[in-house]
């Protein structure tokens, strides 16, 4: 509960510091709600990373803007009107229902899920919180070149209490998500309003109708997504830049602070990863074919486009200069290649690669949510129809430029095993593939809205006929009511789900190392060693299961990294080897790496190891209840490699 608080609070927060109010009429909670989620991001860069300052000093210094933004949005607002708009508002009712679904479950845990979680998404986190600073570990960690936006923002509500807990962080996506869930609503809101005469209550609840639905088809994935990868944010503040950049096109009205917001977006997407880049020709090439489309008042329009590309890149243009003059990176890139390297390059089957490449991607999008993809397109060639083709543009060259970039990184820097394997290709194209499923939901309603009601600011007789029938009324609040309450059961079972992966298919070893981890500290007394040795037995399987443990044992003290535990890396042993992860021994081989432990984790046994495992563990009993029981060294008889049964739990 106190992550859920911590996020929303300072997104709203700071979001206030700035006094937006669009004289369009479009109301301004999520372009703040957005725009104070990327602060936060922005403002923790700067003071930990730029400026070197503690997490404590940091985390001070957010939650004053945040409440010095808080206390200026009050006082700008004398009566009680937009506080009552607040409470009917997505921004509100969404982190509302989050709050409700985890006091319902008592709490929210979180489970890692993927092997990059614990490689790096989460690892990373708690290297930097356990030792106390960035600076600190930034020469250990794994992928030190990455940008460290969304690594800090998950650690950052740890520094309220002072401990690591990973059930704070799952709600990170969540807060993000709903910021963009509030920008839809404003503009639904707003494009009803302007192209109808709704009163203020029909059209919110036209709105909230809409965004149910665009939530419940999962435009942008689930409203509480169950993992911390990094691809749903990319995802998220990809749509609010983007959907920002719709808004002022669709307003004519506050179009420098509507780009302004979105360049910041924009900034702290590229803290999340440096994918964000390709934003960059993406805007770029969007402002020139814009001019080329323009036939009339060129100079100004010169100078108009100009103006908005300096206001959407240049923060992220400031953000990728701070970044690389922080690091020294070695990390490979395809746009930095010697010429030994692009030689090599040319002698690949680049040809095959792209056929390979783009087969799949081709493919995938075909095949994921085809129905979205219809709409969406459809919902493009209207905008492009109507004249609101920067943000179509922008979106359609992000694509192109995403998925070159990633063809050029196969056929550069993945290495050979990709290079023939495909590196993840769902995952990827995922993002703007939802990207592109998010804009063109949006622009599909303003472009029926265009059609149905075809004079601006009155309805034609089709159009009044229908508003003004009772049942429409009656129906928009039955789809209301009906999708809300699937919605909350859905946060509710992402809830669980983070908690306890109950919904889920995952590897079973990821909890077998949690409660590893529990047990061995339960354990830890006087005849414990301060660090106890795992070695667990996974026979026949990979060793992902060591990324697990390691994971679990994660500890640092004094500044120096100090695992709880040491891990094994043998977990699958045979007299003859059956895959590269197993380890060629003789019975005696493996009883000598055994004995070494002292505490063994069985998971997965087969008949030789179990053969094995009778040569140390003298109970019959014990030997016939593994692998649900842990091993433990004897205590009893000094030198023994005997060892006995525990529970596991």
């Amino acid at each position: 509960m106190l992550g859920l608080i911590y996020y929303s609070l300072i997104a709203a927060g700071l979001g206030c510091l700035a006094p937006i109010s669009l004289r369009s009429g479009m109301a301004a909670t999520g372009i703040r709600f957005s725009l104070g989620y990327a602060l936060m991001v922005i403002v923790v860069y700067v003071s930990h990373i730029l400026l070197g300052l503690s997490f404590g000093i940091t985390l001070a210094v957010t939650m004053a803007l945040s409440v010095a933004g808080i206390v200026a949005e009050t006082r700008r607002q004398g009566g009680h009107s937009a506080w009552r708009e607040l409470v009917v508002h997505p921004a509100f009712i969404l982190i509302l229902a989050g709050a409700g679904a985890i006091a319902l479950n008592g709490g929210i845990g979180y489970l890692p899920y993927g092997n990059d979680e614990f490689s790096h998404w989460l690892a990373t986190p708690q290297i930097i919180h356990l030792s106390g600073s960035w600076a600190a570990v930034v020469d250990t960690l794994v992928l030190p070149f990455y940008t460290p936006g969304w690594q800090l923002t998950l650690l950052m509500p740890w520094q309220l209490l002072g401990n690591e807990d990973l059930g704070m962080s799952a709600a990170a996506p969540f807060v993000l998500h709903v910021t963009v869930i509030a920008l839809v609503y404003d503009i639904v809101v707003f494009q009803l309003r302007q192209r109808t005469q709704m009163t203020q209550v029909l059209a919110t609840l036209a709105a909230w109708a809409f965004v149910l639905l665009f939530m419940t088809a999962e435009a942008m994935g689930r409203l509480w997504t169950y993992t911390l990868l990094i691809e749903q944010p990319q995802i998220y503040s990809y749509v609010a830049v983007l959907l920002t950049v719709y808004a002022a096109q669709s307003s004519e009205q506050n179009r420098k602070t509507l780009y302004g917001v979105a360049g910041i977006i924009l900034a702290s997407a590229y803290l999340y990863k440096a994918a964000a880049m390709t934003f960059i020709p993406a805007v770029i090439g969007a402002a020139c074919i814009v001019l080329l489309l323009q036939k009339k008042n060129f100079q100004d329009q010169i100078k108009d486009n100009l103006v908005m590309t300096g206001l959407l890149v240049g923060p992220i243009l400031i953000a990728i200069y701070s970044w690389s003059a922080t690091i020294q990176s070695s990390a490979c890139s395809p746009f930095s290649l010697s010429s030994a390297q692009i030689d090599q390059v040319a002698s690949l089957d680049w040809t095959g690669l792209a056929v390979r490449f783009f087969s799949e991607v081709g493919t995938y999008v075909v095949g994921y949510k085809s129905v979205l993809t219809v709409a969406a397109s459809l919902g493009f060639i209207g905008a492009f129809a109507l004249g609101k083709y920067r943000a179509a543009l922008m979106t359609i060259l992000l694509f192109a430029g995403y998925l070159l970039a990633l063809y050029l990184y196969h056929l550069t820097c993945l290495g050979s095993y990709y290079f023939e394997q495909l590196a993840s290709i769902p995952r990827f194209t995922r993002v703007p593939l939802q990207v592109f499923h998010a804009l063109g939901l949006v622009m599909l309603l303003d472009v029926a809205l265009s059609i149905f009601f075809r004079t601006k600011g009155s309805l034609n007789d089709a159009g009044g006929n229908l508003l003004g029938r009772s049942w429409v009324m009656t129906g928009l609040a039955a789809v209301v009511i009906i999708l809300g309450i699937w919605q909350a059961r859905q946060i509710h079972n992402t809830v669980i789900d983070t908690t306890t992966r109950a919904h889920q298919s995952i590897d079973p070893r990821i909890n077998e190392m949690r409660m590893a981890a529990n047990k061995i500290e339960a354990l830890r007394d006087n005849t414990f060693p301060d660090t106890p040795v795992l070695t667990i037995l996974s026979q026949g399987d990979d060793n992902a299961v060591i990324d697990y443990a390691r994971f679990f044992a994660m500890g640092y003290e004094d500044g120096k990294r100090a695992p709880r535990f040491l891990v094994s890396y043998e977990t699958s042993w045979a007299p003859d080897k059956k895959n590269v992860w197993q380890t060629q021994a003789s019975m005696d081989e493996a009883v000598q790496y055994l004995s070494r432990s002292d505490i063994i984790w069985p998971i997965a046994l087969d008949p030789w190891l179990t053969d094995v495992l009778a040569q140390i563990v003298p109970d019959a009993e014990c030997l016939n209840s593994l692998p649900d029981k842990a091993l433990i060294r004897e205590t009893s008889r000094p030198g023994s490699i005997r060892y006995q049964c525990i529970d596991k739990h």
